[in-house]
């Protein structure tokens, strides 16, 4: 006779909605195109941790700046990247990508400079 609406769907709904809403009001912020130049010049050669750390400062991420730089002494030091760092190093960079998607409008032109 009378059908049952499923409610909590409905409220899913409106709150991914608002959700999405907040998201797109919070990428407002865009990272100036130099930053981004100079990340693509230094993924080109070949210099990964030092683009990271790149970012992270634009970022004001400090303790992955340190981390980075830690990193990027350590292998300086030892002539090659111990497979130690190049996880934390992606550790690190998967969450810089995150916070760059959740800060900058402009985040698909950050991932094609990397």
């Amino acid at each position: 006779m009378f059908a049952i609406v499923n409610k909590p769907a409905i409220l899913n709904v409106q709150t991914k909605t608002k959700r999405c809403k907040t998201m797109e009001a919070r990428k407002f912020a865009r990272l100036p195109k130099i930053v981004i130049n100079k990340i693509a010049e230094l993924t080109d050669m070949n210099e990964h941790t030092m683009a990271l750390s790149c970012l992270a400062m634009d970022m004001n991420n400090g303790i992955a700046f340190v981390r980075l730089a830690k990193i990027n002494c350590e292998h300086i030091d030892h002539g090659h990247l111990a497979v130690e760092l190049y996880n934390e190093r992606n550790e690190i960079r998967a969450t810089l990508y995150q916070q760059a998607k959740d800060t900058f409008a402009n985040y698909k032109e950050i991932m094609a400079a990397f």
